[in-house]
């Protein structure tokens, strides 16, 4: 994993331009989402009138904005981009972003990382001279921001700062935010479904699963597949279910991995979850994602 980040990083630093990282005032990509398509206004079609004459009020069709097809050709696909914002809610015009579908449902994870260092390529190549860089992966309800400036990439690009360094400091400032009950996170830490009690609670003594791990989301036909991740130090009992499915407990590792259970669709689901020293947590899931439909996935991370 270690040797496919810091090759990411390389193949960044391949991309951007020397000498360039400290301007300020980028220019934006015109156009609507964000600067998704190219605004065709200053483009003229002739087109043969009545009369025999040619008229060039007609526009052209518009065409994606370059940066979306820099990153469509890694196969990532680009929801908006352009001008960032400030601490009132305003268009930064020295800071740019750019938000894509993300490829992972761990914002940290090797392919994660290697799509961030993907967009900040592509966003240094579109704004040479923008001071702040943002990639925002979207994964269910959550939005993870990893920012970085451009005296950080002059750094690294100037070797002053080490590609490990570097990317351990991109991910530690990683914000994340939950669109589905409006909380952010910054830091090292991830949002937090689960919160801590003011009492140690036990495991239960009942039979236990250990759902399955895996890297894609592909539940069974008429199934949803829930994930669920345990960021604290003790295993978790994770008990989950409802309507005519039953309730089933899981030992949930303390791995900081996903672990998926398949569910059939239903808007009864009801989940608790307690680590031995930590806490316990409870909550009907169709209050965090809504009902559940076949096909898809939801991802529940605990973490403190």
């Amino acid at each position: 994993m270690k040797k496919i980040m810091f090759i990411a990083l390389i193949a960044l630093l391949l991309i951007l331009p020397a000498g360039a990282l400290y301007a300020q005032n980028p220019t934006p990509t015109p156009g609507g989402l964000g600067g998704f398509f190219n605004d065709a206004s200053s483009t003229t079609t002739p087109s043969g009138s009545s009369s025999g004459n040619t008229t060039t009020n007609q526009r052209a069709s518009p065409t994606p904005n370059p940066l979306a097809r820099t990153l469509a050709a890694s196969n990532y696909i680009v929801v908006t981009s352009g001008n960032w914002y400030d601490a009132q809610g305003k268009l930064a015009n020295d800071s740019v972003y750019v938000m894509m579908l993300g490829v992972s449902p761990d914002p940290k994870s090797t392919d994660a990382v290697k799509q961030i260092t993907s967009g900040l390529a592509a966003l240094v190549n579109a704004y040479p001279n923008a001071a702040n860089y943002h990639v925002l992966l979207l994964n269910g309800p959550y939005v993870h921001d990893a920012s970085t400036t451009a005296k950080t990439l002059q750094l690294l690009n100037s070797q002053l700062l080490a590609p490990e360094a570097f990317l351990r400091d991109l991910l530690a400032q990683m914000r994340t935010t939950n669109l589905a009950s409006g909380s952010t996170t910054s830091g090292t830490n991830a949002v937090a479904t689960a919160t801590r009690g003011s009492t140690t609670s036990n495991a239960t003594s009942v039979p236990t699963r250990r759902p399955t791990t895996a890297s894609t989301c592909n539940p069974p036909a008429g199934q949803a597949r829930l994930w669920v991740k345990n960021g604290y130090s003790g295993v978790m009992r994770f008990t989950v279910g409802g309507a005519e499915w039953g309730t089933h407990d899981y030992d949930i590792p303390a791995d900081g991995q996903y672990h998926f259970i398949d569910m059939p669709p239903s808007d009864r689901y009801t989940y608790s979850a307690s680590i031995p020293g930590v806490g316990k947590a409870s909550q009907r899931l169709v209050d965090i994602f809504g009902p559940f439909v076949a096909g898809q996935c939801y991802y529940l991370p605990f973490q403190p």
